[in-house]
């Protein structure tokens, strides 16, 4: 007999190896040069999001009963207050995610990637403004130099340049 949890995990598992599966079949009718990025992050992804499927299914995952102390001392684990922490870390990064598709989709990959990173690493995890800074400024680098220099992705500009007819070279 399953429990609740169990089933919810076996149902959220599926629903990832379904939009990794679907995810993959749209993306073999790309051209290759359009087509390798997917195909690279996919494919282990999709092995591994399987492997999970068949653990759930044959039942070997179960919710944690203890959790184990910095000092490595094991105590039982309060699920009341373990399910309040979990809902707000979850809903962070839900707001997070949301947030980094809305800088890429406003300002460009490259530079919303790299605003994004640089919010990130100052608002959650806590780091100084100049390490922010220069994290997100290597980002912003990467993205544009690695992707769209070296391997020529064509990323599209943000819809901030287009509502400002602003010339896409500018970013």
């Amino acid at each position: 007999m399953r429990t609740t949890w169990q089933r919810a995990e076996l149902l959220f598992c599926t629903f990832i190896v379904a939009v990794l599966a679907g995810a993959l079949w749209v993306s073999l009718g790309w051209s290759q040069r359009a087509g390798l990025f997917p195909w690279v992050v996919l494919v282990p992804m999709l092995l591994l999001a399987v492997w999970q499927l068949v653990d759930d299914a044959r039942g070997k995952t179960a919710p944690p009963a203890t959790v184990v102390g910095d000092e490595g001392e094991a105590e039982a684990l309060d699920t009341a207050a373990l399910s309040a922490t979990m809902g707000r870390r979850g809903a962070a990064v839900v707001a997070w995610i949301l947030g980094f598709f809305a800088a890429i989709v406003l300002v460009g990959f490259a530079i919303g990637g790299g605003i994004g990173s640089l919010l990130y690493l100052r608002l959650m995890a806590g780091e100084r403004w100049r390490v922010a800074i220069a994290y997100g400024l290597a980002t912003a680098l990467l993205l544009e130099v690695v992707f769209r220099g070296l391997i020529g992705i064509p990323f599209p500009a943000g819809v901030v340049f287009e509502w400002l007819n602003l010339d896409a070279a500018l970013r």
